[in-house]
């Protein structure tokens, strides 16, 4: 008992010292002026839709600097490329961005990489056909007009609205080419949203951008803006209506996270154990009938109530209503008010 008890001590840090390789990769963002609590805390924010960190400071520096909602005096910077196709900034704060369409003679568009920025609207013109990436970027106000992107990356980001035009012909969509948006924080709550118009036009907003994308199959793309749409939609719901939305976001986050329903599956197979651990509620239907391994059920010692516990949860998830045997293996008693 002695030497489990020390091997149950060892284990953890001798885990973490295995484990903490893999792990520092995986958190370990080129984030210029990012901690590494940053970062965590970033990662976090962003798996569970909560306001990410310096979020508070980016809406203090658009007020401060003209914003959606704000009045704003300064020139904005523009991006129209002649011969120079390729433009980086990085650690930079603009009140407005404009980006055009590349003027040279052979057309295209410019390929634009942000790096760390703080930009209160970036806004991309007609044609402009450009190749965006954000990347570790703050966006007060994202604004697209036809056949404004070629491509679109945003990465470790936070959007906080967008706008974009819907047209009956098809080769006017913004969005042209490949999309693809990771860990990006989109507001989901009222409090959080940056538009003039409130929850309405933020919810109109971002169904105009989910059908965009969606016409172009883009769906994983088009999940993100969906989620947020449904999330600022349940704020003006009431009754059951509410609670089903809640229920749908928190275990499969509208259908966009793989690992919330495995989570959710094992939360519940766990509370199903220890409920027949604690309370002992569950026993044979028919010890006569009991061969082999299932002779163990009928035992009182701990590792038999662990044993009922793991098989009755597996019965009820995975064959509820006895249609894969004529009788179920384990049954119920009358636990609560015995």
């Amino acid at each position: 008992m002695d030497l489990l008890f020390a091997t149950i001590g060892i284990l953890p840090p001798v885990l973490m010292v295995i484990a903490w390789p893999l792990l520092r990769r995986q958190l370990e963002i080129p984030m210029t002026h990012w901690s590494m609590g940053e970062q965590i805390r970033y990662r976090l924010s962003v798996c569970l839709k909560i306001s990410p960190p310096r979020l508070k400071c980016f809406r203090k520096w658009l007020s401060d600097n003209g914003a959606p909602g704000y009045k704003s005096t300064r020139k904005p910077k523009s991006v129209y490329g002649t011969s120079k196709r390729e433009f980086f900034y990085s650690q930079k704060s603009m009140p407005r961005l404009v980006i055009g369409p590349n003027k040279s003679k052979d057309g295209g568009g410019n390929n634009v990489r942000l790096e760390d920025c703080f930009i209160g609207i970036l806004e991309i013109v007609d044609d402009a056909k450009a190749r965006l990436t954000l990347d570790r970027c703050y966006v007060g106000k994202l604004s697209l007009y036809n056949k404004a992107l070629e491509d679109l990356g945003i990465k470790d980001s936070a959007l906080l609205s967008i706008s974009a035009p819907i047209s009956l012909d098809p080769s006017e969509n913004p969005f042209r080419g490949r999309v693809s948006i990771e860990r990006t924080y989109i507001p989901r709550r009222v409090q959080e949203i940056h538009d003039p118009s409130g929850r309405e036009g933020a919810v109109h907003e971002f169904r105009n951008v989910r059908t965009l994308l969606t016409a172009k199959n883009d769906a994983l793309a088009a999940g993100v803006f969906h989620g947020a749409e449904l999330t600022l939609e349940r704020q003006g719901d009431t009754g059951p209506t509410k609670l089903a939305s809640a229920l749908y976001e928190l275990m499969s986050d509208y259908g966009n996270s793989t690992i919330r329903p495995l989570i959710a599956l094992v939360s519940i197979l766990s509370a199903m154990i220890w409920t027949v651990l604690y309370f002992d509620v569950v026993k044979p239907a028919d010890i006569d009938a009991l061969a082999g391994w299932q002779l163990t059920l009928c035992g009182t010692d701990l590792e038999a109530r662990a044993l009922r516990g793991l098989t009755y949860s597996l019965q009820t998830i995975f064959n509820p209503i006895s249609l894969l045997t004529p009788k179920p293996l384990l049954v119920t008693g009358n636990w609560l008010w015995s």
